[in-house]
């Protein structure tokens, strides 16, 4: 197995992780260069499950899937990053299996994009009964080939069962993203995510 091995399934868990404010520096030579996401499965990275995590306010998305096999990616609150949300890449068209469910994506600048993606099919990734919500919004911005608007991302059989609703969030403005009671999303199947633990030896 080697790091571009096409068929590469990890078996690894990524959970219980609050990522925040990431810029992601590196350089082309004297220029810099700022690029980040929350969670990013490179390359061919496959086989790996992602859950209970938070990121908020990363330069380029809260997750990124490169062009892996089989990744789950469920019940994660995704907040705030700059450009978009999401990113499904289907990198070298290599990408089947992967789904993500049950998550909550919330952003507060309606110039930035809901998500991105190349031309998907169903075999390559399954999206539903996620949450989504931008104050004020109401024609979330989508970038795909077959796709400018959710409306057309859901025509296209995508996010069927997905809502567009505030997650009801206990204090945004202090990053504290503990749902209330009365929570769409906890009504809808959302798991509390418990950040007690994270940080400590």
């Amino acid at each position: 197995m080697t790091q571009h091995d096409k068929e590469f399934r990890s078996g690894t868990i990524i959970r219980n992780n609050v990522v925040g404010d990431t810029i992601g520096y590196s350089s082309k030579g004297e220029q810099p260069v700022f690029l980040s996401w929350g969670i990013y499965l490179d390359s061919y990275a496959g086989g790996y499950t992602v859950t209970n995590n938070i990121t908020f306010r990363n330069s380029h998305g809260g997750i990124m899937l490169q062009g892996g096999k089989d990744n789950i990616i469920v019940n994660n609150t995704f907040v705030d990053s700059t450009l978009r949300q999401m990113h499904i890449a289907n990198f070298a068209s290599n990408s089947t299996g992967q789904v993500l469910e049950r998550n909550i994506f919330y952003y507060t600048d309606p110039e930035a994009a809901l998500l991105s993606a190349r031309a998907l099919t169903e075999e390559v990734v399954t999206l539903d009964h996620n949450f989504y919500y931008c104050p004020g919004l109401t024609d979330p911005k989508v970038i795909s080939p077959d796709a400018s608007t959710f409306a057309e991302w859901q025509a296209l059989g995508f996010d069927a069962h997905s809502l567009w609703v505030a997650p009801g969030f206990v204090d945004p403005g202090r990053d504290d993203y503990t749902l209330r009671p009365d929570s769409p999303a906890l009504k809808l199947g959302f798991k509390p995510i418990d950040t007690s633990g994270v940080g400590a030896d």
